[in-house]
């Protein structure tokens, strides 16, 4: 029996939409990309999610081509009324083809692609329905217009788009109202600040970033820190390779749980490696922070 979670708060996910945890969990390890799952283990932490109030659950069609979905089913249907689903059409992947990969927008496509969708979740209707990739070829307001008329249809409550940038967003948003955009924002992918981001602040459209701790990078470097920290126990990292180029990442998150301003500096960060790897000297941390 798991001890008792206190639960995150919550959320309005864009404007008009609903309220969710603050936190939401992207379901894609559990059937692609990251090796070998335990589906015992899985059913496990989509419970421990609800129980933790992470109410946001996002998959794809692709993921796993299909099997993704499939597998959420039972568990929607356990807890229909306590989550908010989300799942994506644009890149078409085929079972027995796993060389091939296409981006697909068309209208005829994502009329099939909700349909298939719906088929596999077991559900009635879908409360975020994203856009994975675009199709430039596609003018955005045939597809963005196919995505409306699920709406209208009562298939689809919520439009979302995934990996545009703000003059797309800006011009869906023009064709029906798109209440989220999921896009990749990290350390280490900040692209989305050029535009996708103050655009998305402007319309009301909430902003869903994925892999946030750079698909565990941040968890390894979080390793490399934590023991430099000011207080009890080691003050080395044993065992652990130093590897060139992470330094100011590193100083990075020791800043953010320290709130140092550049008044203490752990010497094994303040290094220059052998290989013409730069640290960070004193004044590059008052920079950071």
């Amino acid at each position: 029996m798991r001890n008792a979670i206190e639960p995150i708060r919550k959320v309005e996910l864009g404007t008009g939409g609903p309220l969710v945890g603050v936190q939401g969990l992207g379901a894609m390890g559990i059937s692609a990309a990251y090796g070998q799952t335990d589906d015992a283990a899985a059913r496990e932490t989509l419970e421990a999610t609800v129980e933790a109030g992470v109410t946001l659950i996002d998959t794809a069609d692709m993921y796993g081509v299909g099997a993704n979905e499939e597998f959420l089913a039972p568990f929607l249907a356990a807890h229909r009324d306590e989550i908010t689903l989300a799942t994506k059409f644009g890149i078409e992947y085929r079972a027995d083809d796993p060389s091939y990969r296409a981006i697909r927008n068309d209208p005829a496509y994502i009329k099939s692609a909700v349909e298939a969708s719906l088929r596999r979740l077991k559900v009635e209707l879908i409360d975020f329905y994203y856009m994975h990739r675009r199709d430039p070829a596609i003018p955005l307001a045939d597809s963005v217009g196919a995505m409306a008329e699920l709406v209208r249809e009562g298939k689809v409550k919520h439009l979302g788009l995934s990996g545009v940038t703000g003059a797309e967003l800006r011009e869906a948003h023009a064709v029906h109202p798109i209440t989220a955009l999921q896009t990749e924002w990290s350390l280490f992918s900040r692209d989305v600040e050029h535009s996708a981001v103050g655009a998305a602040a402007e319309l009301g459209v909430a902003f869903v970033p994925y892999s946030p701790l750079g698909r565990g990078l941040s968890d390894e470097l979080w390793a490399l820190v934590e023991p430099l920290l000011p207080g009890p126990g080691p003050k080395l990292v044993e065992g652990r390779p130093w590897v060139p180029g992470r330094q100011a990442l590193c100083g990075i998150l020791f800043l953010l749980h320290t709130g140092v301003q550049g008044e203490y500096l752990p010497q094994e960060l303040n290094r220059s490696g052998s290989d013409g790897g730069s640290g960070l000297s004193r004044v590059g941390w008052s920079r950071v922070a």
